[in-house]
């Protein structure tokens, strides 16, 4: 009897130890940063080189990225949404757009909060900064607190999400509609009264942030 649990328990050690061994460490890592990436919400700055300064700003603009729970995205920038397709392969995220250029980049995941070392797509002299950032949890009452603009002058802008509009401006302030529902509080895209001024409203935490079509931004803090 003893002989056959020693021996029972040998089996089942060398079991574990095949199983253990027969885990593929590159498929290992593709699960876990495959669910590390869905349903989350990430933003970071891109530009378009070949803009001039003239109506037409060539430095970083915000952008957002939101995962879905299977292979899609949707792309947000200031009155811009695009949607399209993800795929990871150990430590790469790899990403297209669905419609236009389709155009193809990938980049390299580090830890939980950020991606770096971007593979800029086609068209070259469109870019991305190096990283892309997590959204963390907005407060619980982001609709309907009054947040403030960080800046000491006087004159300090004030921001205001209802649940269809986000005011801004001083001393009063304009309302405008968003041109899609909010991310889970955290991304809002909205335009004017006009149709013609597009922002992009990224909820970091307890700071927002806001980017038009030519890049400027303001930081406001809850």
């Amino acid at each position: 009897m003893k002989r056959q649990i020693i021996l029972a328990t040998l089996l089942s050690f060398l079991l574990a130890c095949k199983k253990e061994k027969d885990i593929d460490p590159l498929v290992a890592l593709t699960e876990k940063n495959t669910a590390a990436l869905r349903n989350t919400e990430w933003y970071g700055l891109y530009r378009n080189k070949g803009e001039d300064a003239y109506g037409n700003y060539s430095g970083y603009r915000g952008y957002a990225i939101a995962f879905g729970n299977d292979s899609s995205f949707t792309f947000y920038g200031a009155g811009l949404q695009l949607n399209g397709f993800w795929t990871v392969r150990g430590d790469t995220s790899r990403f297209r757009f669905a419609t236009g250029a389709q155009n193809r980049w990938s980049c390299v995941i580090q830890g939980d909060s950020l991606f770096s070392n971007f593979i800029q797509p086609l068209p070259d002299n469109f870019s991305f900064d190096r990283n892309l950032k997590k959204i963390p949890s907005p407060p619980i009452d982001v609709i309907g607190h009054t947040w403030t603009e960080n800046s000491m002058s006087a004159g300090r802008f004030s921001l205001v999400f209802t649940d269809k509009t986000a005011g801004m401006g001083y001393p009063t302030t304009s309302q405008m509609k968003y041109t899609t529902p909010p991310v889970k509080n955290k991304i809002f895209n909205i335009v004017n009264s006009y149709g013609t001024l597009y922002f992009l409203l990224i909820v970091d935490g307890n700071t927002a942030w806001t980017f038009d079509n030519t890049a400027y931004n303001f930081q406001y803090n809850y």
